[in-house]
């Protein structure tokens, strides 16, 4: 994965700082920590009755229970009205919460006040170690340390423990990116803990990566367009985040415990308005201490700017990552263009005023320590200023967050005394529905307490119990009455109709009368509370305590005089042990019991596996070792329940660790071998991509990727704003039929098929870098252009003025291209040619499909024509990096453009001419062809058409589209990996025939298969064949043609490349039936087959005018009618 197999000079760490001894000694980060801690902790440990503070962990509390004693996978279903309650496989913080209950004994609604203080000082240990691999100064790991520890105590991350458990796991990822350069321990944890944040917080995970894919950007810019150089430091880290990441989503398509998980959960947005979310985010802004804290951030990030330019070298990887980390927050000005979403959000999205606030603090900590003479005594004074702050800042933020207070429990002892009775009488009425009545006033804010009200009411019934309970929120007579409670606010309203809805379902799911609870805490001041202290009660009110009641009547289920008596002793034991509850020493076991059970799940699985992962320094073991248990075993467990399908018993939660510790062992005892294997890994991937070190061909594929990245933005976002359909945006699902698919994909690509010829004739006679430049330039002015005609417009413009923008970028990317084929034998100087064009065809599509991604996250948060208008500043990036490349063709074009005009025609047919006159070109046009057709034509096309069926079903059916998908990129890889292994092997010609084989038996074999297996097997067999045959193609054309006229040979593959969609598109138009679906392929697979044996047999024909590896032939062989050029 390295480019080089030496570490970059950046990795030399600095010598320690003067004075750094006495703080370097591995006790006094002890100390620290336990401080920490203690400051931390004490409000628990004066009172362990208590919960942890806010609202949002019952969610995890609850789907914690219920994995510990019902089916795990239930989680990852749909939960609740509008999915409110919904997570996907969001499950590390509920799964490590049931490792902690089933290993350390920790209680049920104690777990999140565990993680609330673990996490904030393990995130501290993590960012700390960050900034120590690259300054090995403690006082800076301090400082980073404090600076967390006091941040994490704000509003923002207080309560919110998916949020601040992923910002853990990827402070995680920050400690491990730089050894990971160089590193495959490194690498391995930057995996490991990729795959884990996926399982915590998708949407946090996205966010992260393109702050990953800025940084990888910045050094590509200030190395001055060096594709090798940015390569080489962000390419191991940026494959093997994003590999564990995809890995992890992938896996929630797949539904490892048996029940498919929808991305869509990973973020559920409340319906508030505009004002409401600006009136928190300045709440949340508030308490971060902005007068304290964002001096100290631009300290750091002016620090950073200072030091790279006066070291004349790039800036750190500590400094520059935590500061491009700050782009999330781009999210919070969200209502400028006049969205609305919750901008605050985006606060808890990233750590980066964590690192950058510590980072500050020590720059000016440091000047200050380093005064002497009589300023001495002063800078002290403002070290100490300095450490007030920070506490003021953890005092205050604690204030704002509530965190001491009993009142703001999640649940507090009255509602837990309650729950206990709601529990027993649950326990004893298997197989019965639960439903909780809930209100609250009439206000907006009956969709947050209708929330939190269920969260709380499901962590007290037994785990098996929840899968069937459910809320009606409203009063009591109108649930009485059987309606859905309506008063004057709409969100009040709309949450009353969508849990009556709800609860309906539940009671034709389980069709027994239901068990029906009336609490005191969960309807505040309204009428419902006011009945339980009526005296005497209502008929319909079975009283059990002060705080509960169980609702009777029609239709409703009674307890058992038992059942009462039994909840009434339930209720009256709670009540007495919060009462006189135990200290922190009152059960002396337990406590020592928890604490050696903590030290096994956090120390013995990472301090075993710490040799693998290179941590060497005791600071680094004391930071990391923690974070590499909890990593291996969330892995663990999450593989282990997906095997087993079962609730999470003690003896799940020991093999869990025994798990991660087997492996840790493992790695620890099998790093020799490993080592071996993966130096092998190394210099595969560094014989791969050893031609980036070629500047030119760094800069052409520069210019290429980021064309193709501001494609996917551009198209992605311009289609938003057309209507297909009669639906704004492009939707294959929305299309009225297949064969208005098939119109709009023979509208994109018939015009382009008629102007490609000329294209090909100008390649060849103009000046291709300056072609290449100024068709960037073009497409910027065209698309910018139409990107503020849009906001003028008020985000409408005529459908066709949009098409046009999007051809007009489709056009130049088929120009760019065909300049790159045309060119590329002339920039890697005939070596390495397949190579080159494998990495030129993986880059293109991986970048233009992470441009699609921003789009879609862009337009999610902002008008469509500021995404586009940032695809269009990418396009004269894309120009600038075109000045680099040195030259595009052997000798130098002189003649003028207007003279060239002239003789296009005439070049158009001696282009024809000399393609068709050397038979090794026109095989390689025709092997292209017919893959085109096939695969992207053929297969592509039916499987859009099937997917405009499969996208209007259920969440199953678009699982199907992903994971085909997902298959294709596989086989693709595999494709350029197969390319790379055989490329100085295998003749160009017998991969190009052994490619198109491979597809046409696939398309045969799995085509007429209509499962998630057969289209799955299909892509993968398809994208594996196309991307070998396609790069074989280019190969042979390339070595076929000389330089002269390899624009007019490649602007024919261009015509090939549309005639790919546009003849199927014909065909099916004629034949589509739903019901001919398997024929059609199978037909066209055997067709292919034919074609493929036609190819076949050419190729040995003229086998001796094919070269028999990749490397090019003389620029100035003789043209086919014999004269030398």
């Amino acid at each position: 994965m390295a480019v080089t197999r030496e570490a970059p000079a950046q990795d030399v760490v600095p010598a320690p700082e003067p004075g750094s001894r006495f703080l370097g000694r591995p006790a006094v980060l002890v100390l620290a920590i336990l401080l920490l801690l203690v400051a931390l902790g004490w409000t628990f440990l004066r009172d362990p009755s208590i919960s942890a503070p806010t609202r949002d962990p019952a969610w995890y509390t609850w789907r914690s229970n219920l994995i510990l004693h019902d089916e795990p996978g239930l989680v990852a279903g749909e939960w609740g009205p509008f999915s409110m309650f919904s997570g996907g496989y969001r499950v590390v913080v509920p799964l490590y919460g049931s490792v902690l209950q089933r290993v350390a004994g920790i209680d049920l609604y104690t777990f999140s006040a565990f993680m609330m203080i673990g996490v904030p000082i393990l995130a501290g240990l993590a960012l700390g170690a960050f900034s120590y691999r690259r300054r090995r100064d403690p006082l800076l790991f301090l400082l980073v340390m404090v600076a967390t520890v006091a941040l994490f105590m704000t509003t923002p991350y207080v309560g919110y423990l998916d949020n601040i458990t992923v910002l853990y796991l990827l402070s995680l990822i920050l400690a491990f990116y730089e050894p990971g350069q160089t590193s495959w321990g490194a690498r391995s944890a930057l995996f490991l803990f990729g795959m884990a944040a996926a399982f915590t917080h998708p949407t946090t995970c996205v966010i992260f990566g393109v702050s990953l894919l800025a940084a990888f950007a910045l050094h590509f810019v200030t190395s001055r367009f060096s594709l090798s150089s940015a390569l080489r430091r962000d390419g191991p880290g940026l494959l093997s985040v994003g590999s564990g990441m995809v890995l992890g989503l992938a896996s929630w398509l797949a539904g490892p415990w048996g029940v498919k998980g929808s991305l869509a959960d990973a973020a559920l947005p409340p319906p508030y308005t505009k004002e409401v979310f600006l009136h928190r985010l300045s709440g949340w802004v508030g308490s971060l201490q902005p007068v304290i804290t964002f001096p100290l951030i631009l300290l750091a990030i002016g620090w950073v700017i200072y030091r790279a330019r006066k070291d004349r070298r790039p800036a750190d990887t500590f400094g520059t990552v935590s500061a491009l980390w700050l782009l999330p927050l781009l999210g919070v000005f969200g209502w400028v263009a006049g969205s609305t979403y919750p901008y605050y959000r985006f606060m808890n999205a990233t750590a980066a005023l964590m690192p950058l606030l510590g980072l500050g603090l020590w720059v000016a900590v440091r000047w200050l320590l380093n005064r002497q003479g009589g300023t001495r005594v002063i800078a002290l004074l403002g070290v100490a200023v300095l450490l007030g702050a920070m506490a003021f800042v953890w005092v205050r933020g604690r204030e704002a967050s509530q965190w001491a207070k009993p009142s703001n429990q999640w649940i507090d002892q009255p509602t837990r005394t309650a729950l206990s009775a709601a529990n027993a009488v649950a326990a004893r009425e298997p197989g019965r529905p639960i439903v909780f009545i809930l209100n609250f006033g009439d206000t907006y804010q009956a969709y947050g307490w209708a929330k939190t009200f269920t969260n709380v009411s499901r962590t007290g019934l037994p785990g098996d119990a929840v899968k069937r309970s459910m809320s009606y929120f409203g009063s009591v007579q109108d649930f009485l009455a059987n309606r859905p409670t309506e008063l004057t606010d709409p969100t009040y309203n709309k949450m009353s109709r969508g849990f009556f809805t709800e609860m309906q379902a539940l009671e034709r799911t389980y069709p027994q009368p239901p068990v029906v609870f009336l609490v005191r805490q969960f309807n505040g001041n309204t009428d419902n509370a006011a009945l339980l202290d009526q005296r005497p009660p209502p008929d319909y009110l079975v009283g059990i305590g002060d705080d509960i009641a169980v609702v009777t009547g029609p239709n409703l289920a009674t307890p058992s005089q038992e059942t009462l008596d039994a909840a009434r002793a339930a209720e009256a034991e709670t009540a007495a042990l919060y009462a006189d509850h135990p200290g922190i020493f009152g059960n002396l076991g337990h406590t020592l019991w928890v604490l050696f059970a903590l030290a096994l799940l956090l120390v013995v699985p990472g301090l075993i596996a710490a040799r693998w992962f290179e941590l060497d320094d005791v600071w680094l073991k004391v930071a990391l070792v923690p974070g590499i248990s909890i990593g291996l075993t969330v892995i663990a467990a999450i593989a282990w329940v997906s095997i087993r399908r079962a609730p999470f018993t003690t003896a799940d939660g020991w093999i869990s660790l025994g798990l991660a510790t087997a492996v840790a062992a493992g790695l620890r005892a099998g790093k020799p071998r490993l080592d071996r294997m993966f130096a092998g890994v190394s210099r595969f991937f560094a014989e791969l991509f050893a031609v980036f070190s070629n500047r030119s061909f760094s800069a052409l594929m520069g210019t290429q990727f980021v064309a193709q990245a501001a494609d996917g933005i551009v198209q992605a976002s311009l289609a938003k704003s057309i209507a297909f359909g009669g639906e704004k945006g492009f939707d294959v699902a929305s299309a009225p039929s297949a064969r208005y698919l098939l119109v709009v994909v023979l509208a994109l690509y018939v015009p382009y098929t008629l102007v490609s010829p000329f294209v090909g004739a100008f390649i060849d006679r103009y000046d291709r870098k300056l072609l290449l430049i100024r068709s960037n330039l073009f497409r910027a002015a065209a698309v910018g252009l139409a990107a503020l005609a849009l906001a003028a417009g008020g985000n409408a413009l005529p459908d066709a003025v949009l098409v046009l923008a999007i051809l007009v970028a489709l056009a130049c990317t088929r120009i760019l291209l065909a300049i790159k084929s045309a060119g590329l034998p002339t920039v890697v100087h005939g070596k390495d040619l397949l190579q080159a064009n494998g990495l030129s065809q993986a880059g293109g599509a991986i970048f233009q499909v992470v441009g699609g991604g921003v789009a879609l996250v862009g337009t999610a948060l902002a008008p469509s024509w500021i995404v586009a208008l940032f695809g269009a500043a990418l396009y004269l990036v894309a120009a600038i990096v075109a000045r680099s490349v040195d030259r595009l063709e052997h000798e130098r074009r002189t003649s003028r453009f207007a003279e060239e005009v002239r003789r296009v025609f005439r070049d158009i047919a001696t282009g024809l001419r000399e393609v068709f006159g050397r038979p090794a070109a026109a095989l390689g046009l025709a092997g292209f062809q017919a893959l085109r057709m096939e695969f992207f034509g053929f297969v592509a096309l039916v499987f859009a058409l099937e997917a405009r069926n499969l996208l209007s079903g259920s969440d199953s059916d678009k699982t199907v589209v992903a994971i085909a998908g997902a298959c294709g990129a596989i086989g693709a890889a595999i494709g350029m990996v197969l390319a790379q292994k055989l490329k100085d092997r295998v003749p160009p010609y017998r991969l190009l025939v052994s490619a198109m084989a491979a597809l046409g038996i696939g398309v045969i074999l799995f085509g007429g298969v209509q499962t998630i297996a057969g289209y799955s097997a299909i892509t993968f067999v398809g994208a594996l064949g196309f991307f070998l045959g396609k790069i074989s193609a280019d190969t042979i054309m390339q070595q076929a043609l000389p330089d002269d006229f390899r624009g007019r040979g490649f602007s024919l593959f261009d015509i090939a490349y549309n005639l790919g969609w546009i003849v199927p598109a014909l065909v099916l138009a004629l034949v589509w039936n739903d019901d001919r679906v398997r024929l059609i392929l199978i037909g066209s697979g055997v067709v292919f087959l034919l074609v493929t044996a036609a190819v076949y047999r050419w190729a040995t024909s003229i086998k001796d005018q094919l070269a028999s590896q990749d490397d090019i032939v003389d620029p100035r062989t003789p043209t086919g009618d014999g004269r030398a050029r």
